[in-house]
């Protein structure tokens, strides 16, 4: 249980911080691809996380998982979101394969649920910033 609440929370934690991330890149870019998949990716990271968040064992542990914060650096291209989603598959596939489906169907499901997200927004990524 404590290393699915510390798989959750690390999660949550790295699609929010992309998500902040990417909404300052909107705000700072002009129109055009790069903004239009920021805009987009803030969309789809805030979902990202909702499902790693509605995952996360509610059982109580002593002490608390890792409480370290995520941050995305704020010179981080908008380029870096690529390798951040493909990092996020690789995680989702481990998920995939480490959980029994018989005991554990509800995180397999969030692995296919963020499996079917990234894929999405890589997608999008792909298509406007070839």
């Amino acid at each position: 249980i404590a290393a699915l609440v510390a798989r959750c929370e690390a999660g949550r934690r790295q699609a929010e911080a992309w998500s902040a991330h990417l909404a300052a890149v909107a705000l700072a870019e002009g129109p055009g691809p790069a903004q239009r998949l920021a805009i987009a990716g803030t969309h789809r990271l805030s979902r990202i996380a909702d499902l790693w968040s509605a995952r996360r064992p509610t059982i109580p542990l002593d002490p608390p998982g890792d409480p370290t914060s995520t941050t995305v650096e704020p010179t981080a291209s908008i380029g870096g979101l690529r390798a951040m989603l493909d990092d996020l598959l690789a995680e989702a596939g481990a998920v995939l394969a480490a959980t029994d489906p018989d005991l554990d169907p509800a995180t397999r499901d969030l692995a296919r649920r963020l499996s079917s997200e990234a894929l999405d927004l890589v997608a999008l990524h792909d298509r406007l910033l070839p």
